[in-house]
């Protein structure tokens, strides 16, 4: 695929994550209220959300801007690792059917991680990513929503953040292998990205 398809099928991507985004942030908010805040999908769609429309706005006919470039490598992180989680522990835990064929669940835990996957890794360009930078959302939403736990502010949202019932080794293998698994992700992305466009 020559670059101008390839440009044009990017921007087309992101245009289309743009406009599940806006409808899985209704039907979150419609459900979940404020709530919504507290869970990782939420934040890394919303993140989404914002990189896609930054995208679609700067990159139709030209590479997009590096802000832009490191606002999807960190987006489309966040999404894989939704996407993993979802698949490997709580559709397992709590449901297919409440996990990922309710509400927003098909928009916000299948469709734009898979979108955002195949757009940044296959059609999308610009200069390589910092990984350190990728992880950047990760390490911030772990940081507050574990603090807010031990602070007892809230208890969650996910299973394995209920940090006084299970044991702190448990917890912080929970949180090790999350903020690991972002890290592998992110690396994978830019070797997959790498490989894909050379």
């Amino acid at each position: 695929m020559d670059s101008v398809r390839r440009r044009t099928a990017a921007w087309r991507c992101n245009a289309a994550i743009a406009g599940l985004e806006v409808i899985g942030t209704y039907l979150t908010f419609r459900g979940q209220g404020r709530s919504s805040w507290m869970f990782y999908t939420f934040d890394s769609n919303l993140l989404a959300l914002a990189a896609s429309a930054a995208y679609v706005a700067t990159g139709r006919r030209r590479t997009p801007p590096r802000w832009v470039g490191t606002a999807r490598y960190m987006a489309t992180i966040g999404l894989t690792l939704t996407f993993i989680v979802v698949a490997a522990v709580l559709a397992p835990q709590m449901g297919v059917q409440a996990m990922l064929l309710q509400g927003a669940m098909p928009i916000h835990h299948v469709l734009c991680p898979l979108l955002s996957l195949i757009s940044y890794v296959r059609l999308e360009d610009g200069p390589r990513p910092m990984l350190a930078i990728g992880l950047v959302p990760t390490l911030a939403y772990a940081a507050v929503i574990v603090a807010l736990n031990i602070a007892r502010v809230i208890v969650g949202p996910y299973p394995f953040l209920h940090v006084y019932q299970q044991p702190v080794y448990v917890s912080l293998l929970w949180l090790a292998g999350i903020v690991g698994s972002a890290a592998a992700i992110g690396w994978l992305l830019i070797r997959l990205r790498d490989a894909a466009q050379h």
